[in-house]
C-alpha cells in the first residue's frame, strides 16, 4: 500500500501595524495600524516578545486549522518601518506574500478602511519603505 501524504500545514501569516512609537501621542492617526494590531493581540490573549534582531515587538499565535499567525510592531518611526518588517519576515521564515500591513491613509475619511492587494504605495512613505 502506498502511504498517504499528509497535507501541508498552512503557512505563517504576518500582520504588521505601522506607528510612530515616540513621542507621538498613541491616538495619532499614524498609529491606527498599530492600534488594530494591539487590539488583535489582546483579543487572542497572546504575549508580546521583544526581538532585538528585527527591532520589533512580535506576538505569535498557533491556530490549528488556519495556521500560525504573527503580529509585528516595529520600534522604528512610521516612515522607516520597512527594514524592521523585512527583518521580522526573515527571522520568522516568512515571505512578503504572507505579509499584511495595517496603516492609515490620508485619502480615506476617518473611520473608513480599504483593502488593497499589490500595486503602488500611493505616496505613503511608510508603505514605500517596504
Amino acid at each position: 500500500a502506498t502511504p498517504m501524504a499528509l497535507p501541508s500545514p498552512p503557512p505563517l501569516q504576518v500582520i504588521a501595524g505601522l506607528r510612530n512609537p515616540w513621542p507621538v501621542p498613541q491616538t495619532s492617526r499614524h498609529n491606527l495600524g498599530a492600534c488594530i494590531v494591539e487590539a488583535l493581540v489582546e483579543h487572542f490573549d497572546v504575549r508580546w516578545e521583544w526581538w532585538w534582531s528585527c527591532w520589533s515587538w512580535i506576538a505569535q499565535l498557533e491556530r490549528a486549522e488556519e495556521g500560525p499567525l504573527a503580529f509585528v510592531l516595529p520600534a522604528t518611526s512610521y516612515n522607516l518601518s520597512g527594514p524592521a518588517i523585512r527583518r521580522a519576515l526573515d527571522c520568522l521564515g516568512a515571505g512578503v506574500d504572507s505579509l499584511t500591513v495595517l496603516h492609515d491613509d490620508l485619502d480615506l475619511e476617518p473611520g473608513c478602511w480599504a483593502l488593497k492587494l499589490g500595486g503602488s504605495d500611493g505616496g505613503n512613505r511608510g508603505v514605500r519603505d517596504r
